[in-house]
């Protein structure tokens, strides 16, 4: 939706997904600075976002664990009710498109830019484990692909450029089955960044992400974006300590109060945006993935947030991609794109039908006639 083209430093000018979670084969031959992705519940636009997430941070078992926590497919949910597949089989099996045996994951997840200049590769392997003299133990590839005589131990083999990596159930299992990977610390530039549609990165959860930017130049956006829905806030804080036992809250500073208030008191939409921006500021040079954009907010400060969101994305040289089920969300996302000279902002709708998955893009005269006539694009 601008005249002015600036793909040549985006972090992923187009995106292909096969074989992960719900996609069978998608490819979206274009990605914008600013890309919105609507459709109808069950097309896998949730799916693309972790897909992009686990390109961007290489599939870590952090990564990886989070994903399957989040969609409670991970062990600690599955266990010890009599029916369910053995926990190793369903935390790895959980990833592959139509949740298959592990014995019949076959066909690999690959996930790359279009021009494969980024790509992963996942795939599961049978291995033995070997105890070395001084008690510590390694894998080596099986002799025999199950259900062999041996006892071979699954084990997902990620494989980005020529980087090659094995990680066995129990290094997943010990990151989906606790929280501790939400409390690190984040001491290098953050390459990506998932806002969850649920709510789940509730204020206490963003204590180390105000942390990286506290007494910085990036701290006023998250005040300037704040003040959208209430412009009597001058402050915002985050007070306690963080631990596993224990949380941060956010607290602000308004002229409508005496005293500091949780900024939990003044409802969803405004820890919605506290996420957003949050989370875009840390992401400087990065991506930002945030599911249903439009959750917990009033139609009526969507414009105003996509506009912050579009420029801060170009000042921030940060990569948005952002899916909704809201016409508002569409439309106020629409007016922000035509409002930029320089930052593209994109509209996708993500079409399924049964396997088969495609991306429809829609141009700015799309968008506009689509809108004015309240034509379903979600």
């Amino acid at each position: 939706m601008s005249t002015e083209q600036r793909e040549d430093n985006l972090h992923l000018p187009s995106l292909s997904i096969r074989g992960f979670r719900g996609i069978g084969d998608l490819s979206i031959p274009k990605l914008a600075r600013v890309t919105l992705i609507a459709g109808m519940n069950d097309t896998g636009k949730t799916s693309i976002l972790e897909g992009v997430r686990l390109l961007m941070e290489g599939a870590t078992p952090e990564v990886i664990g989070e994903i399957l926590q989040f969609r409670e497919q991970d062990t600690e949910a599955f266990s010890n009710d009599g029916e369910s597949p053995s926990s190793e089989t369903f935390l790895l099996s959980a990833l592959f498109h139509g949740f298959p045996q592990l014995s019949e994951c076959s066909d690999p997840i690959v996930i790359s830019c279009g021009d494969n200049s980024h790509q992963i590769h996942l795939q599961v392997g049978w291995f033995s484990e070997i105890i070395e003299e001084d008690g510590s133990t390694r894998l080596i590839p099986a002799e025999t692909d199950p259900p062999g005589e041996h006892a071979n131990i699954p084990a997902l083999i990620v494989t980005t450029g020529k980087n090659r990596r094995v990680y066995n159930f129990g290094r997943i299992d010990r990151f989906a089955s606790t929280r501790r990977a939400r409390f690190r610390s984040n001491q290098r530039r953050v390459s990506s960044r998932l806002v969850n549609a649920s709510g789940q990165d509730r204020t206490a959860m963003l204590g180390p992400l105000w942390d990286n930017i506290s007494i910085t130049e990036q701290e006023p956006h998250v005040v300037e974006a704040l003040r959208i829905i209430d412009p009597q806030i001058s402050a915002v804080s985050m007070v306690g300590e963080q631990s596993l036992s224990s949380a941060r809250t956010a607290v602000v500073r308004s002229d409508n109060f005496g005293r500091r208030v949780p900024l939990h008191s003044f409802g969803d939409g405004m820890n919605r945006l506290f996420g957003i921006i949050l989370s875009l500021v840390n992401v400087d040079g990065g991506v930002l993935l945030i599911d249903e954009f439009e959750n917990g907010m009033h139609y009526t400060v969507q414009l105003d947030v996509w506009r912050m969101v579009f420029r801060l994305a170009e000042d921030l040289n940060v990569q948005v991609l952002a899916t909704t089920h809201s016409l508002d969300c569409v439309a106020g996302f629409r007016q922000a794109a035509a409002e930029r000279e320089k930052t593209e902002g994109l509209l996708l709708r993500i079409d399924r039908i049964g396997d088969r998955m495609r991306a429809v893009e829609y141009t700015e005269e799309d968008l506009r006639i689509a809108i004015a006539q309240r034509i379903e694009i979600r």
